[in-house]
């Protein structure tokens, strides 16, 4: 976030006369390195955020998600965050490449059609990934694997992405190989 920008912007600039400008914040945000449009991401809505604490590498990490999933978040947590670190130190020795962007988020969306999407820094995971229950250690370890196969995208689809739809099936097959 570009603080210094940000203040010098006003929000009234940007709003509705009826809107109440307590309600608002303008945020603005450095240019980012040129990246294939299918794997940008906007999220919208009133999520709560919690973030890493122990990132690995100075990597900021945080995952998003409704106000009523945050308590089972919260339990979660450290076990996703566990998951997002150990699979970026697994694909830095493998690739030999350092993680290749400047963060990694996740944003668990309420009737998200797909288990995930490894949008660079954002990874939209569905909302059904927090478990509200016990669950079995197949269901454990689904969810981990697509944790793992999003973050491999960060390399193999985001750091380099095929020329053409045609190749989408490259992507998808080395993510789950890894």
């Amino acid at each position: 976030i570009d603080e210094e920008k940000s203040k010098q912007l006003n929000v009234k600039d940007f709003l509705s006369p009826e809107d109440d400008e307590k309600n608002y914040k303008v945020v603005t945000f450095r240019p980012c390195p040129k990246i294939s449009t299918y794997i940008y991401a906007v999220c919208a809505g009133e999520y709560k955020e919690i973030r890493c604490q122990n990132t690995y590498n100075n990597i900021p990490m945080a995952f998003y998600c409704r106000e009523s999933l945050m308590p089972y978040l919260k339990d979660q947590a450290e076990e996703l965050f566990t998951a997002h670190i150990e699979s970026i130190k697994y694909f830095e020795k493998f690739f030999n490449i350092p993680f290749p962007f400047e963060k990694v988020d996740g944003v668990f969306a309420p009737e998200y059609n797909f288990g995930a999407m490894e949008n660079v820094g954002c990874i939209v995971y569905n909302d059904k990934l927090i478990f509200k229950d016990k669950v079995s250690f197949i269901r454990s370890s689904r969810r981990l694997h697509i944790f793992f196969h999003e973050i491999a995208h960060q390399w193999f689809g985001n750091l380099t992405t095929m020329k053409w739809w045609n190749g989408l099936w490259l992507n998808e097959s080395f993510a789950n190989v890894m």
